[in-house]
């Protein structure tokens, strides 16, 4: 997905369909993808190492050596998905959920002493979003609203995460 330099912290693609139509039943599928801005993750991703690398207990272990983090992908987009069933005696179900496109996030990470590196490392955190369903009396834009909610958490808590595994490599 490819951005300009505006100020969209989102782009959604045009809405998809499929449908299956049998003698007794029809099955519709509808689902819209969007894409969140790379800055938004990564800044709030960024803002949450940092913190947690400003600990006492962090700057101790590191002690006079600086850290390079280097984030190659972050999970930023997710997809609407509407299933339509109808069936032959008249009864209607649907089911509405946020999923998101799975992206395991690529972590490497440089520490420097005296100005050569010291330590270099990588791995990969699976993609901690997971499917939200549309729950009773509950609006779309309510579903979006938790959806991004949890999706933000996860970000949250992935920061001290990330910093506690490199920690653990000092």
């Amino acid at each position: 997905m490819n951005y300009d330099t505006s100020t969209a912290v989102s782009k959604t693609d045009p809405p998809k369909k499929k449908m299956l139509f049998l003698l007794l039943y029809i099955r519709e599928r509808a689902w819209t993808t969007t894409h969140l801005h790379p800055d938004v993750p990564f800044n709030q991703l960024a803002t949450s190492i940092y913190q947690y690398t400003r600990s006492k207990s962090f700057a101790d272990k590191l002690g006079n050596r600086n850290l390079e983090i280097e984030l190659d992908t972050i999970p930023r987009s997710f997809t609407y998905h509407n299933i339509f069933n109808t069936y032959a005696i008249f009864v209607h179900t649907s089911r509405f959920y946020y999923q998101p496109n799975y992206h395991d996030i690529k972590v490497n990470y440089t520490i420097w002493g005296e100005g050569v590196p010291d330590k270099k490392g990588s791995f990969i955190i699976e993609d901690p979003n997971r499917l939200v369903n549309m729950g009773y009396f509950q609006s779309f834009k309510g579903l979006l609203t938790e959806y991004l909610t949890n999706y933000d958490a996860q970000l949250k808590r992935l920061g001290p995460e990330i910093a506690k595994r490199i920690q653990q490599q000092l």
